[in-house]
């Protein structure tokens, strides 16, 4: 990250919050993530915000828009600084209701039990995603059946895997009055933590403090902002600069290389001039170096933070090549996992211990069941290659 100083010039007894104006002593003072960490933001900044503001605004807008992008938050297996990401119900395009993990597996719903009764006795039906919500259904049963033998039952119990043959459907929608104040306190944020006193953010704090205040923000993509921009990789972006010769303090914020918004932050600044900014890759929690043009004139920044201009096909290039890097990753991490898992099942079934060597005549069995386990995995993805799924 550039353009913030490494050490304070001012005593922690100077700081105060940039959004409620308490003096920040050491007990109230709080790290704030500059891109908020439910979406893969790792880097903290110190004597900007008081611990009740952050904790305030991270649970209304930045909780917002962690929770709007969560689909691509699971696609990417995003690295937090804290948390895991949640896992999310979907529908697939036949209408099957279905669970994505983190981890990256998928498992279906539970589905209400089916009672039948049969010559033999009751016979009941129902599914589950796992072993787990198997003992939990079976603990329901016992309380109104006693004699049910749970233990025999979990023994005898067959965990099935299967890929889905028709895609998830999910709608992507980013934005709103909470999630578009979680963009702006990112560029604010990075502005106040690189020297910029808060009260000359003028248009940023009006917007943030008021319910009813007026976004400084839009999306942009008339022109590309980040000069060296890479199509193999997928990125998080917050930057500012402030230009006392047009007395213009602008902020930038682009989130998964497809949503890119332009800030308002002050049109009367008269400070030092100074450009920052931070990216990360949200799949790994890496730093990336970019480099920005936020020059505007006060006519196109005017325009471009209150046009609300029609970006939609610029907006589906930048979509398209999102999922062009996001997909296969996400594809590969699914054959890696799935290689993780035959393998630890074949040893067990070999009855090795973990850290222990594979005899030479155990080698053809443990290759069976190695390509036993794979093999759905190789055949799946195939017919995804082959457009036969999708």
């Amino acid at each position: 990250m550039s353009g913030i100083a490494e050490e304070e010039t001012k005593s922690p007894s100077e700081f105060h919050c940039a959004l409620c104006d308490v003096l920040l002593k050491q007990e109230s003072n709080s790290r704030e993530h500059l891109l908020p960490n439910g979406i893969g933001g790792q880097k903290t900044v110190r004597n900007v915000f008081c611990k009740a503001c952050n904790s305030q605004t991270g649970t209304a807008w930045d909780a917002d828009l962690t929770k709007q992008l969560n689909p691509l938050n699971l696609l990417f297996a995003i690295k937090r600084d804290r948390g895991n990401v949640q896992a999310q119900d979907f529908t697939t395009v036949s209408g099957q209701q279905v669970r994505v993990h983190p981890e990256g597996h998928l498992t279906f719903l539970t589905q209400e039990p089916v009672r039948t009764q049969t010559e033999e006795g009751l016979q009941v039906q129902g599914r589950v995603g796992t072993m787990g919500e198997a003992k939990t259904f079976l603990s329901g049963m016992k309380r109104r059946y006693p004699k049910l033998d749970i233990e025999e039952l979990m023994r005898n119990l067959k965990m099935e895997r299967t890929y889905l043959n028709d895609p998830i459907f999910t709608q992507l929608s980013i934005g709103g009055p909470t999630a578009g104040r979680s963009f702006v306190k990112s560029a604010y944020a990075l502005a106040v933590a690189s020297g910029v006193p808060p009260k000359i953010c003028i248009e940023a704090r009006a917007y943030l403090l008021a319910e009813d205040g007026v976004p400084c923000f839009d999306y942009f993509y008339k022109r590309d902002l980040v000069t060296n921009r890479s199509q193999e990789r997928v990125f998080h972006c917050v930057a500012v600069q402030g230009d006392p010769a047009t007395g213009q303090l602008i902020g930038y914020v682009e989130l998964y290389s497809a949503w890119r918004m332009v800030i308002c932050l002050s049109s009367q600044y008269t400070g030092r001039a100074f450009e920052s900014s931070y990216a990360v890759d949200p799949s790994t929690g890496e730093e990336v170096g970019l480099s920005f043009d936020l020059k505007f004139s006060r006519e196109e920044l005017c325009t471009a933070c209150s046009s609300h201009a029609d970006y939609t096909g610029e907006m589906l290039k930048a979509l398209n090549t999102m999922m062009a890097v996001g997909y296969p990753a996400s594809l590969a991490r699914e054959r890696e996992r799935v290689l993780r898992r035959a393998f630890a099942t074949a040893m067990e079934r070999l009855g090795i211990s973990p850290g222990g060597c594979l005899l030479p005549e155990q080698v053809p069995e443990f290759s069976r069941i190695m390509a036993e386990e794979v093999m759905p995995c190789i055949l799946h993805q195939r017919s995804i290659a082959h457009g036969r799924i999708g």
